[in-house]
């Protein structure tokens, strides 16, 4: 079974993750497949999806909002520390797996709370 993954955080370091998926896709090692990248920056979504469908063969559907969305089983989030824990929160309320890029949070309660 492959796994629907999403990427929140379109910046830099989500860009790094893509290029990642490419890595791990060549050795054989990308038991998922990225289906989903989300962005509060409509550009930068954008990007990462055209990115992803260069490096790994397939566009990712863009979303401005991880509320928005659906049927995902993993989310990474390379976001700004600041929303890590309330990013985290909304996407394991929705019923996904969430890695979250370091810092997990601002705080020692946010990290608590995520």
């Amino acid at each position: 079974m492959t796994l629907k993954l999403a990427l929140c955080g379109c910046g830099g370091m989500g860009k790094r993750h893509i290029r990642g998926m490419k890595k791990l896709q060549a050795a054989g090692r990308l038991p998922f497949d990225l289906v989903a990248v989300c962005d509060i920056f409509p550009q930068s979504a954008q990007d990462a999806a055209t990115l992803a469908e260069e490096l790994l063969g397939r566009r990712p559907a863009v979303y401005s909002d991880v509320a928005q969305l659906r049927d995902i089983d993993e989310l990474i989030i390379t976001t700004s520390p600041e929303t890590h824990t309330t990013l985290g929160i909304t996407a394991m309320e929705l019923g996904m797996h969430v890695l979250v890029e370091k810092p997990l949070g601002v705080s020692i309660e946010e990290c608590k709370t995520l």
